[in-house]
């Protein structure tokens, strides 16, 4: 059974099986348009094992061309036919592995280099809607390596001899790790998974509704303290508006010593020393 690599320039540079010797061989497959990686995919064979892409970066910038201001619209347009492809593949052959490397940077390309972190992202979403809704379980994506790692010729286009070795290192590694894992039927559903994901819904319903319950009862309790309060606050207003204090008056008669007698008499005014 064979393993493919397809890549652009950036791979078929620098890969060599004998120089990555503690990973799988690959048979080495050039294609930088999306025709020539349509054409690789259909004529796939089942006894295929594992397929190994890196490429996206060169359709996405051959699909955008020269509309360079808006190309949202080709970038997507590109990313999915790559990803209907791949599914298409991965339902034709289930027990080929497919693991799909994240792009590179570009650079030499300043709409693209802009963009390069949505489009990871754009096509991480998409594997993963692969996987969950159309139960597609041989189908990965590789991380790339880090933007510190990825260093570049002059050209600002193709990796350095170091940059490209640690890329296809990781890019190899991460990999061999998912091809060398037993695959998961996920159209399978086993009588005991279906009990432990209704027990599972069973205890979120209740933990739903338990802090809903919690949450009305904080609100109520809100309310009561905030009514409470105002009318506490009511009562302190009235006593206020009740009370007359004046300032600055004085009396001729001096203050009782006695502290009974203060009270008594009634004075609220300073008097004179």
């Amino acid at each position: 059974m064979s393993n493919l690599l397809i890549g652009s320039s950036n791979v078929d540079r620098f890969y060599k099986a004998t120089l990555f010797s503690n990973f799988r061989q690959y048979k080495m497959v050039k294609c930088t348009q999306m025709s020539g990686f349509l054409a690789y995919m259909n004529t796939l064979k089942a006894g295929s094992k594992c397929v190994l892409i890196s490429i996206i970066e060169n359709f996405i910038i051959d699909g955008v061309g020269a509309d360079i201001i808006e190309p949202e619209n080709a970038i997507n347009k590109c990313i999915n036919n790559f990803l209907l492809i791949i599914q298409t593949m991965a339902n034709k052959y289930p027990k080929v592995k497919f693991g799909i490397a994240m792009p590179l940077r570009r650079p030499a390309i300043l709409w693209y280099q802009e963009r390069v972190d949505q489009i990871t992202n754009f096509l991480c979403d998409g594997v993963k809607e692969m996987i969950s809704v159309k139960s597609v379980n041989n189908v990965v994506t590789i991380s790339c390596p880090s933007e510190a790692s990825q260093q570049f010729d002059s050209d600002m286009v193709h990796l350095t001899k170091p940059s490209a070795k640690i890329f296809l290192e990781i890019i190899l590694e991460s990999a061999e790790k998912f091809f060398e894992a037993d695959m998961v039927d996920l159209t399978e559903v086993q009588d005991s998974d279906s009990d432990l994901i209704k027990n599972l819904e069973d205890r979120l319903a209740r933990l739903e509704k338990s802090m809903l319950d919690q949450a009305n009862k904080n609100v109520a309790n809100d309310l009561m303290f905030a009514r409470s309060r105002e009318e506490t606050d009511a009562v302190m207003n009235r006593i206020k508006e009740d009370r007359l204090v004046m300032n600055g008056l004085k009396s001729p008669s001096p203050l009782p010593s006695d502290q009974r007698n203060k009270i008594e008499c009634g004075h609220f005014c300073n008097s004179d020393p």
